[in-house]
């Protein structure tokens, strides 16, 4: 299944994309497509399970959460 299919996006105006699963608007595809991780699963957390559409949304997490600085995170 293509999570990342484009479709017009509610409320950024001309070019807007939209997820297909959530509809959650995207200026760019780019943007787009790590949103989409988010329903794929790609970046979990090993430690809670909480999903993010970056890795570095989930670096961020387990340092703020979980209290691991960078090297703890490797």
């Amino acid at each position: 299944m293509n999570h990342a299919s484009l479709s017009p996006g509610r409320g950024v105006g001309e070019g807007g994309l939209a997820c297909t699963v959530c509809g959650k608007a995207f200026r760019t595809k780019n943007a787009l497509l790590d949103h989409t991780k988010v329903h794929w699963g790609k970046t979990e957390c090993e430690l809670c399970g909480k999903v993010f559409s970056t890795e570095g949304n989930k670096k961020r997490h387990r340092a703020q959460v979980h209290g691991l600085d960078s090297e703890e995170q490797d």
